[in-house]
């Protein structure tokens, strides 16, 4: 009878939840909440599209810097993967000044949020490295735009969206959830059309942006 336990019980230690490694360590067995708090910098190109009622229209573009922090929290819910919510404030400087039809169009600091939803999946059994995509809401504040010398624009906020990718790696390895991690990332943000009048006349503009995020988040 004791043979017979002690068979039984090896079957039960050799048939858990095992890793394409082969391994059986740290695999969660109910579902985990992480969360973290993170700084990054990022690097953008911005381009904007602008049409003064239906004669005259101004396309330009330029490469911005800026950074900020971002909070976090994912579920783990399975061995391999999470889901995971993370709000963001990004501040970039000089985001754009150059002339079109004659006029100088500016906006020296462009203040930016998101709130997004990502799906990832782990590499290996030690959760070390995660791959995942994101998407969600995105909006922005243009702080003193202006088009040519006295004309303020009217239209220097805007919501949209953002998709995106990303890799987050942990600094050090180990088993545990906690720790420092690194992360690289990617998004495409659109605000859409946004209406209003200069001196009376009926404009429109619209932003798109392509972003890249390089940053350390601490996971507790």
């Amino acid at each position: 009878m004791n043979r017979l336990c002690a068979a039984l019980a090896a079957t039960c230690v050799m048939s858990g939840p095992a890793w394409a490694d082969g391994s059986t360590k740290d695999v969660p067995t109910a579902r985990q909440l992480a969360c973290y708090l993170g700084v990054y910098g990022q690097g953008s190109y911005v381009r904007d599209e602008t049409r003064i009622a239906t004669v005259m229209d101004m396309a330009m573009g330029d490469a911005v810097t800026g950074g900020g922090p971002q909070v976090g929290c994912d579920v783990i819910v399975s061995e391999r993967w999470l889901v995971g919510l993370v709000a963001d404030y990004t501040w970039q400087a000089t985001r754009f000044q150059q002339t079109m039809g004659g006029l100088v169009m500016s906006a020296p600091v462009s203040n930016e949020w998101s709130v997004r939803g990502r799906v990832g999946a782990f590499t290996t059994s030690a959760r070390n490295t995660l791959l995942y995509v994101h998407g969600g809401v995105a909006g922005e504040v243009d702080a003193n735009a202006r088009i040519g010398a006295a004309l303020t624009m009217p239209f220097s906020g805007g919501i949209g969206g953002v998709v995106g990718a990303g890799i987050e790696t942990k600094l050090g390895g180990g088993q545990g959830n906690s720790g420092w991690y690194a992360f690289g990332e990617y998004g495409h943000e659109m605000f859409g059309d946004r209406t209003g009048t200069v001196v009376g006349v009926p404009t429109r503009v619209t932003n798109v942006e392509d972003r890249v995020r390089v940053g350390i988040n601490f996971r507790y």
